[in-house]
C-alpha cells in the first residue's frame, strides 16, 4: 500500500475531525504523481519544489459546488514567498485529481483582513488559460 493510500483511508476514519492529514494527502499526492520534492519541515509558505519553482500544495474536500464556491486563502504575511499554487481534490468518485502548478500571480483573488484568499474557479480559469497558452506555442 502506497502512502496516498494509507493516508486516504486514515483521512475517511477521520471524517468530520480537523487532524491535518488533508495537507498530508496533497502533499504526498504532490511527492507520489507529480514529483514534487519535499521542502524541509517548517519552511514558510512553501511545501515543495516541481521543476524548480516552490509549490504550495491545498488539499480540497469535494463537495458539489467545490469548483464554483470553494476557495484557499494564504495569510498576508506569507504571500509573495512562494512561486506556484497547486490545488488537490478527490473527485465525486473518489479519484484524486489536481490543478496547476499555477503561478500565484496569474491567479485573480480578493483580501480579506487577514489573508489573501484564491476562488477554485479563479484558479481553474488560470489553469486553464496557461493550458491554452502553451498548446498555442507547441
Amino acid at each position: 500500500m502506497s502512502k496516498l493510500e494509507t493516508v486516504q483511508q486514515l483521512m475517511k476514519a477521520l471524517e468530520g475531525y480537523d487532524t491535518g492529514c488533508a495537507g498530508a494527502l496533497g502533499e504526498i499526492y504532490a511527492e507520489e504523481v507529480l514529483g514534487m520534492d519535499k521542502a524541509p519541515r517548517g519552511e514558510k509558505a512553501i511545501d515543495g519544489y516541481i521543476n524548480g519553482r516552490s509549490v504550495s500544495v491545498k488539499t480540497f474536500e469535494f463537495t458539489p459546488n467545490f469548483k464554483s464556491k470553494s476557495y484557499r486563502a494564504i495569510r498576508h504575511q506569507h504571500v509573495g514567498l512562494c512561486d506556484d499554487l497547486l490545488v488537490v481534490y478527490p473527485d465525486e468518485n473518489g479519484n484524486w485529481k489536481h490543478v496547476g502548478p499555477v503561478p500565484f500571480d496569474r491567479i485573480k483573488h480578493f483580501e480579506h483582513s487577514q489573508n489573501r484568499r484564491y476562488l477554485m474557479r479563479e484558479i481553474l480559469a488560470a489553469a486553464e488559460e496557461m493550458q491554452s497558452n502553451q498548446l498555442q506555442t507547441d
